[in-house]
């Protein structure tokens, strides 16, 4: 490790991310190796250091190893099968598929510990009143750590989602905004493509 902790690897195979191991080889071949949670100075005693030059080990924090790693594996999976879910037509059954994976997505975010009560409380809301109110999945979006819930809800589904938000105002005290459709993004203005010479982290 240099200095400032980081550590170079070489992973001719996946390249550095985890999104690229497949979930069945992760559970076959990596998932039993990890421990379930893990100190940071244990870690750097271990590793001296990690290959993320933004983030630094706190040796007196405690991290969900196992559940950390797994997220961004599954994650990518979940993002894959819900693109390809997309594709119209949209009917219950596509609609059920995806409110699920948004629900794993979220529990498996939480489950690293970047989760708030006030996000796990909207999308049990959410849960409970059902499809049959046309509201299929909920997932913590945004930042990180709070503050915004994504909903996937038919569109005539706007009154519930505005109530359930009401609801929740009133029960947490903390104001509710209820964001609703999007713009063109990508589809209208376009995307750039960055070369991976400006990706890799440099030293």
């Amino acid at each position: 490790a240099d200095s400032s902790g980081r550590v170079e690897l070489s992973d001719p195979r996946f390249h550095g991310f985890l999104a690229n191991v497949s979930p069945s080889e992760f559970t076959r071949a990596f998932e039993a190796m990890l421990p379930e949670r893990l100190s940071g100075a244990e870690f750097l005693r271990t590793y001296e250091g990690t290959t993320d030059p933004l983030t630094r080990v706190e040796p007196d924090s405690v991290y969900p190893v196992r559940a950390a790693t797994a997220h961004p594996i599954w994650e990518h999976h979940r993002v894959r099968i819900f693109s390809e879910l997309l594709e119209p037509p949209a009917t219950d059954a596509r609609l059920e598929l995806l409110g699920e994976l948004m629900y794993a997505s979220h529990e498996s975010y939480s489950a690293c510990g970047l989760g708030s009560e006030a996000t796990d409380r909207i999308v049990a809301v959410v849960r409970a009143a059902g499809a049959e109110r046309g509201l299929f999945g909920a997932k913590i979006t945004g930042g990180g750590s709070g503050g915004t819930v994504a909903v996937l809800a038919r569109a005539d589904a706007a009154p519930v989602v505005q109530e359930l938000a009401e609801r929740y105002a009133r029960e947490s005290g903390c104001r509710a905004r209820v964001f609703a459709g999007s713009s063109a993004g990508a589809g209208q203005f376009g995307a750039v493509t960055l070369p991976s010479s400006l990706l890799a982290p440099r030293s």
